[in-house]
């Protein structure tokens, strides 16, 4: 494995804790910026195919997976939003399309529906 000397005390960070830790607070601990302790982290997990995740649960932040479960978890926790993502991306370019074709969207029609209350 070759880890550069950013990615190694990151590695020693998340080594020695069993609870997530915030991308800042490694920041903190090692001098280093938060957008490198984040680019290292990437590089680790793509490329090292070291098991670090992260959660948003509380506390959030950047754990070492200790069983295959936990990382099949994630997974699955990603593919779900990945999926919620996708389904968002389609329903914006149906309703780009819409507004194109000039057809009401259901904004339009919901303050439509509103100003018609409003001016009775």
């Amino acid at each position: 494995m070759r880890t550069s000397p950013e990615e190694a005390a990151i590695l020693a960070i998340l080594q020695a804790r069993r609870d997530p830790i915030r991308g800042s607070e490694i920041a903190f601990l090692t001098g280093f910026p938060l957008r490198l302790v984040g680019k290292a982290v990437k590089r680790l997990v793509e490329e090292e195919e070291l098991p670090i995740l992260s959660t948003s649960a509380v506390p959030p932040g950047y754990y070492l997976a200790q069983h295959p479960d936990d990382v099949r978890a994630c997974a699955q926790g990603l593919r779900r939003r990945g999926i919620s993502c996708l389904v968002r991306a389609s329903r914006l370019h149906a309703l780009a399309a819409r507004m194109e074709e000039n057809q009401p969207s259901q904004m339009e029609m919901f303050a439509a529906g509103a100003g018609a209350r409003a001016a009775s």
